[in-house]
C-alpha cells in the first residue's frame, strides 16, 4: 500500500480526479470537508476498539488512546460543523499546492540537467499553480464564494497535467540512457522518477 502511495502515476490520477472535482462542483467544498472528517473518524474509532479488545491481555497505550479519541473527536467537528472548518481547509490546500508546485519545478529542473526534452515553458505550470495558491492564500472574502476553490482545482489539474508529463520524459529518460552508466558512476534512471519528495496531492 506504501509503495502505491509513492507511485507517481496515482499520485497524479487522484491529485486530477480532486482537480476536477473543485472545478466542476466547487459549491460541494462543504462535502469534501465532512468526507474528511469521515476519514478521520473510521481510523480513530478502529483504534480505540483495538485498545478496548487489548486490555484483556494486556494494559493499553495512553497515547494511542489520546490520538484515536482526537481522530474521532476532530473527525466529527469536521463532519458535524463543515462551514466552520471550510476556511481553514481552503488554506491548507492552498499551502499544498504551493508546496507542490515548487516540487514540481525542482523535479523538472532535474529531469533537465539529466538530459531529458523538456521545453523551458514547462516552468510556466509550476509558477502558474503558485500564482493560484498566493490568490487563494490571500483571499479575503467569505467562505460561500466558490472562486477559490475553482482555482484551486484549475491549479490541481495543472499540477497533475505536469506532473504526467514529467514521468512520461523521466521513463524516455531511462529507455535512452545505457544501464552501464550507473556503474560508471553516473546516476541510475530510475532515480529521475518523481518520488513522495518531488511532487505532493493539493
Amino acid at each position: 500500500m506504501n509503495a502505491l502511495l509513492r507511485n507517481g502515476l496515482v499520485r497524479a490520477l487522484c491529485v486530477l480526479g480532486l482537480g476536477i472535482f473543485f472545478t466542476v462542483r466547487p459549491e460541494a467544498a462543504r462535502w469534501f470537508t465532512i468526507a474528511v472528517g469521515v476519514a478521520f473518524v473510521i481510523p480513530g474509532a478502529v483504534a480505540l476498539a483495538g485498545l478496548f479488545d487489548r486490555r484483556r491481555t494486556q494494559a493499553p497505550s495512553p497515547l494511542a488512546a489520546v490520538v484515536g479519541t482526537g481522530c474521532v473527536l476532530f473527525g466529527l467537528a469536521l463532519a458535524v460543523f463543515p462551514a466552520t472548518f471550510t476556511a481553514s481547509l481552503m488554506y491548507v490546500l492552498a499551502a499544498a499546492l504551493a508546496v507542490a508546485a515548487a516540487l514540481e519545478a525542482y523535479a523538472l529542473t532535474r529531469l533537465r540537467r539529466e538530459g531529458a526534452r523538456l521545453h523551458g515553458a514547462f516552468y510556466a505550470s509550476p509558477v502558474a499553480q503558485l500564482c493560484a495558491a498566493l490568490f487563494v492564500g490571500f483571499y479575503r472574502n467569505s467562505v460561500g464564494a466558490l472562486p477559490p476553490f475553482t482555482v484551486l482545482g484549475a491549479g490541481a489539474i495543472l499540477y497533475a497535467l505536469t506532473e504526467l508529463c514529467l514521468l512520461a520524459a523521466a521513463a524516455r529518460l531511462r529507455r535512452r540512457t545505457p544501464p552501464t552508466d550507473a556503474a560508471n558512476g553516473g546516476p541510475h534512471p530510475a532515480e529521475l522518477l518523481p518520488g513522495s519528495d518531488e511532487g505532493s496531492n493539493p
